[in-house]
């Protein structure tokens, strides 16, 4: 049988351990000295561990005996972390060598090299000698990916790693992309027993059908706190915005003649931009300074108003998230994506506005409940279910690492509810802040989009806010819900106050700041290493209601 390729490198039960690891990288030789990179032994101890089900093991009796004679937890952390930060500091050397500790655990594979993947559950020595690799790897990457006022050698070499091939971000060097990814890690559960229990620093990933890009914006703001202004547009969507469009030639064939195909045109470039400026300028009256951070919900604008507001939001040292809507064009189909835009740092860590791009991966599909619920009946018949008309284009997530406490991820839509295909990567990364960008009715904790952010913010702990825009709100009229909450914009839920939060845009208001800080709390991997208080929690503490020629 053929070795499988893609995002399940195991083979059969029977595939020797030799053969597994050359799969995974053809330069490895059995026996020989390990890789130097880090990441590298990390992508193949961690696998191996992985596909065997050998990580079990950590959870019996750790620290073993067999090295760690007093069996005293303390000493046996204190001395991986001596490993890996001695190999931290040669890999990056002429030598690119790996500490001998790291050599010997390497051997103790290589002595099995002809066990069997499914066997190697019975060599408690090899298993032993593959969660050393992975924990000395970890220790050996504590802060990779993260902005750094003053990065080193090994925190440089990673960040050119993940963005030097911008389609599909890994820390590996010699681990090939289409095998599995490393890439760095915020969160560690504290629940359960997987794979992602045994690293706070590096997290193994291996979705084949979705690219992941890393951006780290280095010698960003050192503070603690976060300023957003969410701009809730449209203010006013009407049933007339959904429209039929029509199939491209041969689409839907192999459907059932129930569906359809519908078309949304309501983004739109009806607010100017010195309506944003002033709003800026309100917010910064209110909370203080001025804002971190723009965000406007799924499908807010078009193209042309992207790129204007973006200017004037990045001109001010701050990011700008915008959901984006290109409408089909005769049968061809439309697009619907997001915009990420930002210019941080200064001095020689100033980095040049970048115009990131994520297009949506599931369309949406308009059933019968929800025509009723938004009243579209009389442009889609409501005994059809509707496609959304738009591109399904080759998927990407992006993770943008902001602050060393704040790297985010943003979902447009059914990209939080569909688990495949981000899911994985979001679990294993666990970033601070996942963003969700919606074209929804209110954001009442009794709804799906709370169900999926508590999921998320169980594990792998991360804070989640979701937006819808005012105007699809208030266009919702949900038959089981009395009486109406139609302005709840935004529902935000956190792993440290456990509760989820309903953001009201108040009748006479226009938009939101939501006032963000960093809680601090330690994270325990499943063989003992703490992470000294470094996982980061952001907590919603402010809400601020604003319009234009109020709160001046």
């Amino acid at each position: 049988m053929p070795k499988k390729i893609g995002s399940a490198p195991a083979g059969p039960v029977g595939e020797s351990i030799a053969d597994y690891l050359r799969h995974l990288s053809p330069a490895i030789h059995l026996p020989g000295i390990p890789p130097s990179w880090p990441p590298d032994v990390f992508a193949l101890a961690t696998s191996l561990l992985q596909d065997s089900g050998a990580y079990r093991h950590v959870i019996e009796t750790w620290p073993p005996e067999t090295r760690c004679p007093d069996r005293e937890p303390a000493k046996w952390v204190a001395f991986v972390r001596d490993v890996g930060t001695r190999w931290r500091q040669t890999c990056v050397q002429k030598t690119r060598s790996a500490p001998k500790e790291v050599a010997d655990w390497w051997s103790e594979v290589a002595a099995v090299r002809d066990v069997g993947v499914r066997d190697l559950l019975d060599n408690r020595g090899a298993c032993e000698a593959l969660l050393h690799l992975c924990a000395a790897a970890d220790e050996a990457a504590v802060g990779v990916g993260l902005p750094s006022p003053g990065p080193d050698d090994f925190a440089s070499e990673s960040v050119a790693l993940l963005r030097q091939n911008d389609r599909r971000a890994t820390l590996c060097r010699d681990v090939p992309p289409s095998r599995v990814l490393v890439l760095p890690k915020l969160h560690t559960p504290q629940n359960g027993i997987t794979i992602r229990s045994l690293s706070h620093n590096l997290a193994l990933c291996r979705g084949a059908d979705l690219d992941p890009v890393w951006q780290t914006w280095p010698g960003g703001p050192a503070r603690e706190s976060l300023n957003l202004l969410l701009l809730p547009w449209p203010a006013v969507v009407r049933p007339a915005c959904f429209v039929e469009a029509t199939p491209p030639s041969g689409s839907l064939r192999n459907m059932p003649p129930r569906f359809g195909m519908f078309a949304c045109q309501s983004s739109s470039a009806s607010h100017s931009s010195s309506e944003v400026i002033d709003l800026l300028e309100v917010a910064k009256n209110v909370v203080g300074r001025g804002v971190d951070g723009v965000i406007l919900p799924e499908l807010a604008l078009s193209p042309a108003a992207c790129n204007e507001l973006s200017e004037i939001v990045i001109n001010r040292q701050a990011f700008f998230l915008s959901g984006v809507g290109e409408p089909p064009q005769g049968d061809q189909p439309g697009r619907n994506y997001l915009v990420f835009r930002a210019s941080v740092g200064q001095g020689k860590y100033a980095v040049k506005p970048e115009n990131i791009e994520q297009d949506k991966h599931h369309r949406w599909l308009l059933d019968p409940r929800q025509i009723v619920q938004y009243g579209l009946g009389g442009n889609l018949n409501p005994s059809r279910s509707w496609w959304e008309h738009t591109t399904v284009a080759p998927r990407k997530l992006t993770f943008l690492s902001m602050r060393p406490w704040l790297t985010m991820c943003v979902l447009i839509c059914e990209d939080l509810a569909r688990q495949d295909p981000a899911a994985e990567f979001v679990r294993s990364i666990g970033p601070n802040l996942v963003l969700a960008l919606l074209m929804d009715g209110p954001q009442l904790a009794t709804r799906w989009s709370a169900r999926y952010a508590t999921v998320l913010a169980d594990d792998p702990g991360s804070s989640v806010l979701a937006l819808t825009s005012v105007g699809m709100a208030q266009l919702s009229r949900p038959t089981n819900i009395s009486p109406v909450r139609n302005r709840v914009i935004a529902l935000w839920k956190d792993a440290i106050k456990g509760v989820p939060v309903e953001v009201e845009l108040p009748p006479d208001d226009e938009a939101v700041v939501l006032s963000l800080a960093v809680n601090f709390a330690e994270e325990w991997t499943a063989d003992g290493r703490g992470d000294g208080g470094r996982a980061g929690f952001p907590v919603l503490v402010g809400v601020h209601p604003i319009r234009r020629n109020r709160n001046v």
